[in-house]
């Protein structure tokens, strides 16, 4: 009696146990992780389309109401128009940039259009600006890419398009 007494019963995990938790935990993070790396793109890739089109929104509205035309270009440093779209800046015809967004996905984004850069003009009858941004994921291919379509007075819009021939195609 007085030896049972000094033995306590611990309660606990046994290392079985604690084994194959851990291995459901690992299975479960394995699984997870991808996933949750596909869906944070998605919403980056989202995000990104919609700053971008509102950025071709507010170049819209600016010339209108500045009474002046305005550019939007693909620019590698952020203060050159060129045709690389790596950043995207907003700037009177050959001035110095006004607004400057910076794309937070890892994407490409490829225009199609009547002109690079895109100008807004005051008067809306010398706008010509049909085409079409696609906004492709660099990774996670599977994803739907975003399109932004300008219409010839410089109206955005979007489109979610889940097999983009743009993406495809693209380097």
């Amino acid at each position: 009696m007085i030896g049972s007494s000094l033995v306590r019963h611990q309660g606990g995990f046994t290392l079985l146990e604690t084994v194959i938790a851990l291995a459901l935990l690992g299975m479960l993070l394995g699984i997870g992780i991808p996933q949750l790396s596909r869906q944070l793109q998605a919403r980056a890739l989202r995000l990104d389309a919609r700053a971008l089109a509102a950025l071709i929104h507010q170049a819209r509205s600016a010339s209108l109401g500045a009474s002046r035309a305005l550019q939007l270009c693909g620019s590698r440093d952020g203060l050159q128009c060129n045709d690389d779209w790596h950043q995207v800046i907003l700037r009177p015809a050959g001035g110095r940039p006004i607004h400057h967004l910076r794309l937070a996905a890892p994407e490409r984004i490829i225009w199609r259009g009547a002109s690079t850069p895109l100008v807004f003009h005051p008067r809306w009858q010398h706008n010509f600006l049909n085409g079409t941004f696609s906004l492709c994921p660099a990774q996670h291919t599977e994803l739907a890419a975003w399109r932004i379509i300008v219409s010839r007075l410089g109206r955005p819009r979007l489109e979610r398009k889940p097999d983009d021939p743009r993406c495809r195609t693209a380097s």
